[in-house]
């Protein structure tokens, strides 16, 4: 009898480690389980950051009225009845930024790709010029009815892309 008394005292300490041991095993799932939870919410965050800045930049430019640029004259130069206007596309930005033309008239844009290869889309319009690093490319368009167009890079061209716009003021 005093076998079984003390066989089971032995095995009641350890069903209390392995209680001890699951209980610690189960805590640390459960602390890494919180933790990616944690990462996850913060990866969510800089998403929804970086989803509403680059909304807000659109709209903000979307919304912009012909009259704001009343002070800005018409862009480029006229030859055989086509409006020419270079563009160099650099470091994220256009060069000019801001285009003037008149409604109807054959408009060509000469794309300077200077440090990569870059895109110019007038969505709305139909417009996509793609032009290779230290190449200029060209293309014509007819200008379409008065308004402000956004300008933007179509073609990946590093982390400020989504920041690459323009302005296209048709008259």
């Amino acid at each position: 009898m005093s076998k079984g008394v003390g066989v089971s005292g032995e095995g009641g300490g350890k069903g209390e480690e392995n209680k001890k041991e699951l209980l610690e095993g189960r805590r640390i799932v459960i602390y890494r389980l919180i933790y990616r939870e944690e990462i996850m919410k913060r990866y969510l965050a800089i998403i929804m950051a970086v989803v509403f800045m680059a909304c807000t930049s659109t709209t903000e430019q979307a919304t912009q009225k012909i009259e704001d640029f009343n002070a800005y004259g018409v862009s480029g130069e006229v030859a055989d009845g086509i409006r020419e206007i270079d563009v160099e596309a650099v470091k994220y930005k256009f060069n000019p930024a801001i285009i003037v033309v008149n409604s109807g008239e054959r408009v060509k844009i000469r794309l300077n790709s200077a440090d990569a290869a870059h895109g110019f889309a007038v969505d709305e319009i139909g417009f996509d010029l793609k032009g290779e690093k230290g190449m200029v490319t060209e293309k014509e368009f007819t200008a379409p009815e008065p308004g402000v167009y956004v300008i933007k890079c179509s073609v990946y061209c590093g982390l400020g892309h989504n920041n690459m716009m323009g302005t296209l003021v048709v008259k």
